[in-house]
């Protein structure tokens, strides 16, 4: 057996690393052998052998390994889970995982591109009934297909629906979560998406695409051609739309007669001259649409055909039969009247009574109109 007793202290630091013996709590036998002089080693406490410190010297260093790999195993597994919640935010975000959430951290879209979606007033008696359907199946089967949403741009914590607006609102009158993608979509983006869905499910009339059209141009401020682009429409189908429509009464009004899916652009444009023509006929529906009788008729075509009806009786009505109040004459004889109105004075001579001096007008307007602007500079 070697002298351990004789070896030199830094000789045994070296051979059992003294990286390990600095710091480390060690077994009664390493203690010993720290100090081979110390008083503890005696006759009867032999000092350990080299084999078993070696053997001892093992068992730490197998503890210490042992340490280590637990401790790679815990920053591997950490690292994972990392990996997983930033996939998984990806995956959120790109729409490819579907989350069962709250009906309540959702609003509708900021493009409201139809009419009486789903509600007992509406004039689509098919839809109702289809919705109808819907919740039962939703009901019996579960919600099948999720919709689509982004975060909102502007509150936090709630969310758009680009489409699925009546799968949310039959999981909401449920009371249901509803399964939905959440995905990070551009205005152009959610534009298209709900076009898509369009698509599947029954076009829009004319009236919702006018003011689908209407609300793209003036709050969007997107020209004819993008409107075209991301509602997947003709430039000339813009057009035609955008120069009816922009003549009607605002959106508000025209709202209140519903959706008229078998209301098309011939009737709507006929409607649009009148109202292009008379000023009276835009206060005359704008009026009617307060009033109770109105109010009683269905909505769709029902109420488009009062609109008409009340739009070609305001048309017949000449500015200043509509305008003219006792005293607002300003000039009168049995050749020709001078009326003001609110906007505007009317001047007034019957072809039928006054063929000639209405043909002189007609032919020398521009010399009446110098003439008085003469007699304007003079005063």
């Amino acid at each position: 057996m070697a002298n351990v007793k004789n070896t030199p202290k830094d000789a045994l630091e070296t051979s059992a690393g003294k990286h390990l013996m600095d710091g480390i709590e060690f077994p009664d036998v390493l203690k010993k052998m720290k100090d081979p002089t110390s008083k503890d080693n005696k006759p009867g406490h032999p000092v350990p052998s080299v084999n078993a410190v070696q053997q001892t010297l093992g068992g730490v260093a197998q503890e210490r390994d042992a340490a280590y790999e637990a401790l790679e195993e815990a920053k591997a597994t950490i690292e994972t889970q990392s990996d997983q919640l930033e996939r998984f935010k990806r995956e959120r975000e790109s729409g490819d995982t579907v989350q069962s959430m709250p009906t309540d951290l959702f609003v509708a879209s900021f493009l409201h591109d139809r009419i009486s979606i789903f509600d007992d007033e509406s004039d689509d008696l098919e839809e109702n009934d289809s919705f109808a359907s819907l919740i039962k199946n939703i009901e019996a089967n579960g919600q099948e297909t999720p919709i689509l949403a982004r975060p909102h741009p502007e509150i936090e914590g709630r969310y758009q629906i680009a489409y699925g607006h009546r799968r949310h609102a039959a999981c909401e009158e449920l009371g249901r979560e509803v399964k939905a993608r959440i995905k990070n979509l551009t205005d152009d983006e959610m534009i298209k998406a709900q076009n898509s869905e369009n698509q599947v499910r029954a076009g829009l009339s004319f009236l919702e695409e006018g003011l689908l059209f209407l609300n793209l141009l003036k709050e969007k401020e997107y020209n004819h051609a993008k409107i075209a682009r991301v509602t997947g429409s003709s430039q000339t189908k813009v057009a035609k739309a955008l120069s009816i429509i922009q003549k009607l009464p605002n959106e508000e009004i025209l709202r209140e007669i519903g959706k008229a899916k078998d209301i098309g652009r011939p009737r709507w444009n006929k409607l649009s001259k009148l109202c292009e023509q008379n000023e009276a006929v835009k206060e005359a529906l704008a009026k009617l649409v307060e009033t109770d009788t109105f109010k009683s008729v269905p909505t769709g075509k029902p109420r488009f055909e009062v609109f008409m009806t009340t739009a070609m009786e305001a048309a017949a009505l000449t500015p200043a039969d509509v305008k003219a109040k006792p005293g607002d004459t300003v000039f009168g004889n049995n050749e020709m009247t001078l009326r003001k109105t609110r906007k505007s004075v009317v001047f007034e001579i019957s072809k039928e009574e006054h063929p000639a001096l209405a043909s002189y007008f007609e032919t020398h307007g521009d010399d009446v109109l110098e003439f008085v602007r003469e007699k304007m500079s003079m005063n």
